[in-house]
């Protein structure tokens, strides 16, 4: 009987409760989006190939960004997720959705070393749209290795991104 009047208190307190929540709008497509060195290196390679030259750059990139997303895709974990959890963990906020424009990884100063990008739009109550975009510090960046083998460093890069982009609101 006692228990059966705690879980009846547990029932009233939560159903006192409002729970203010936040729509999050995924992009079309869940990859991650990646910038890297394969560009300039295909504007060196079309002076002497032509457009084939930067072909192979840009293919370069497209190679690398596959591998990170399947390690990241892997880990069954969304951008969606890592923002959820950073705009639960703040609490306070006046917005009625968030769409994620894009997120993912881009190369520091022409160094294998990257770090994580994020881009949202947000709407408040009112309708107002406003664009946020981050880039963890370069103090935080991982390596290409690292990003291609490591689930749990692109996870942590990306929510550092995240918590740092629902610090902006």
């Amino acid at each position: 009987m006692n228990i059966l009047k705690h879980f009846i208190l547990l029932c009233f307190l939560a159903g006192c409760t409002t729970l203010d929540t936040i729509s999050i709008i995924e992009p079309e497509t869940s990859e991650i989006s990646y910038s890297g060195n394969g560009v300039g290196a295909g504007m060196m390679l079309s002076s002497t190939m032509g457009p084939v030259g930067m072909a192979i750059g840009v293919a370069i990139d497209e190679g690398i960004k596959k591998e990170i997303n399947e390690n990241y895709v892997s880990s069954n974990i969304t951008f969606a997720q890592l923002l959820n959890k950073s705009l639960s963990e703040k609490g306070d906020h006046q917005l009625s959705s968030i769409e994620i424009v894009s997120y993912g990884f881009r190369t520091v100063n022409g160094e294998s070393d990257m770090v994580s990008t994020c881009e949202i739009k947000t709407f408040d109550k009112s309708g107002v749209e406003t664009l946020l975009n981050n880039q963890i510090s370069e103090e935080d960046k991982i390596t290409l290795t690292d990003a291609k083998s490591s689930q749990s460093k692109v996870i942590e890069s990306l929510s550092k991104c995240a918590d740092q982009l629902v610090e902006k609101f």
